[in-house]
């Protein structure tokens, strides 16, 4: 007999987690609710946990970031498909192999779909001195996915791409982790290289 596909709801772009159940994200990895998969990057390969459990006593802390949310121009929508808010932001950078500041044009794109799942997209550019003392960049895309309530501090996999020729072979080719902790007008993002 012919099934009735009719009444099925259409497939959204981003499917929730769910403990033992693979599932499939568009052209990109596929993961169920423990999994460990890989995305790959130029010169990178990055574990996706779903759960973020990527907290290890091996890790090793290269820099924070002190976000500051720039709330009075936080642009958002609500449609059919989801929700969407971007936040920009600026802020300052310490720690041992780099320290500068936050660019301008700096923004936190989250988009939550139909189902509730949440995927957060901070993207920014770094201007600064490296560990040698010399002048550099580097650019962050730090990104997360979410089902539920975002438990804090929130956990992001962050990658990087850097002019400084010191800092460049380290930071394309290692994995790293980061932990957001909120403060008050923005965040404290604590990144980690991961020493699995």
């Amino acid at each position: 007999m012919a099934q009735d596909n009719s009444s099925k709801k259409p497939r959204t772009s981003f499917p929730a987690i769910h403990p033992d159940k693979e599932i499939r994200f568009p052209g990109r990895f596929r993961a169920n609710g423990n999994f460990a998969s890989r995305i790959r990057f130029p010169y990178l390969y990055v574990r996706i946990i779903a759960g973020m459990e990527l907290a290890s006593m091996n890790d090793r802390l290269i820099f924070e970031i002190i976000v500051d949310i720039d709330a009075a121009h936080i642009s958002q929508l609500n449609s059919t498909a989801g929700e969407v808010v971007m936040i920009p932001f600026s802020g300052t950078v310490t720690g041992e192999f780099f320290q500068g500041l936050i660019l301008p044009g700096g923004v936190d794109v989250q988009t939550v779909d139909q189902t509730g799942v949440r995927h957060m997209s901070a993207r920014y550019m770094l201007e600064g001195t490296d560990k040698t003392g010399q002048p550099c960049r580097i650019y962050v895309d730090n990104s997360g996915w979410f089902s539920g309530e975002m438990v804090m501090p929130f956990k992001t996999l962050p990658t990087f791409r850097t002019d400084s020729r010191s800092l460049a072979e380290y930071l394309h080719r290692n994995k790293f982790r980061a932990e957001g902790h909120p403060r008050e007008g923005g965040v404290i993002i604590k990144v980690f290289e991961i020493r699995s």
